[in-house]
Formats: structure tokens, C-alpha cells, sequence
């Protein structure tokens, strides 16, 4: 399911890509962070920025270097 899920990230529907970002998030998968930061570096639509970033924040482990690095995006438009 893993494979279907992550193309659904670029989406045009932004629920569908916010959607997709939260599954990938919970599935609990690190091969999940590439493909999560690529839409995060590509995302429009604040949503769609905000689900890729909660699920990047459920799957990463070191949260002081996940903060700073979210003080540092706080910062970006």
C-alpha cells in the first residue's frame, strides 16, 4: 500500500495530498521522509505543507533538531 500512496502526494486534489501525507505519517515507515520532504518543498497549499509536516514530525526521532529545523521553515514563505 506503501507504493500506492506515495504518488498521491503530488496530487492536485490537496486533500487527497494532505490525506496521503497523514496516512504516510502514521504508517510509521522512514522510507516515507524523502518522499514527504519532497512535497514539502513543493507544497502550495497550506494544508497540504501542514499535513506533510505533522507527518514528518511523527516519523522523525531526534525532536530538538526537528524543532530547530522548524524554527528555520517558520521563517520561509
Amino acid at each position: 500500500l506503501f507504493e500506492a500512496v506515495v504518488p498521491l502526494l503530488d496530487s492536485p486534489d490537496p486533500d487527497l495530498a494532505a490525506e496521503s501525507s497523514r496516512w504516510l505519517g502514521a504508517s510509521g515507515k522512514l522510507d516515507a521522509l524523502e518522499p514527504l520532504q519532497g512535497v514539502l518543498d513543493r507544497a502550495r497549499v497550506p494544508r497540504v505543507a501542514s499535513a506533510a509536516l505533522q507527518a514528518i514530525g511523527q516519523l522523525r526521532d531526534d525532536p530538538e533538531r526537528w524543532t530547530e529545523e522548524l524554527r528555520g521553515l517558520a521563517g520561509d514563505s
